[in-house]
């Protein structure tokens, strides 16, 4: 499977908007997020290895990473 993206601040109760950096350890992986809550295709918006999200409160942010030819990446999932 590909590896699962990581983001670098947890879930939790925040008062400021926070920016959240998104990283995966695989190369050439395409990942495709969502602030929604709902499960993130291939057809969400994309985002890089290295990249940030800035996110309000009360957003679910979820990342999934695919590879061709390998299964897809478990789902990311940060509750704000």
């Amino acid at each position: 499977n590909v590896a699962t993206p990581t983001l670098n601040v947890a879930s939790g109760t925040y008062f400021v908007n926070q920016t959240v950096t998104v990283m995966n350890v695989m190369a050439g992986v395409s990942m495709h997020y969502t602030t929604t809550g709902v499960e993130p295709t291939q057809a969400d918006a994309p985002i890089a290895s290295g990249s940030f999200i800035n996110v309000q409160s009360s957003q679910v942010v979820k990342i999934k990473a695919w590879k061709v030819g390998m299964p897809a990446s478990d789902t990311a999932v940060r509750d704000y």
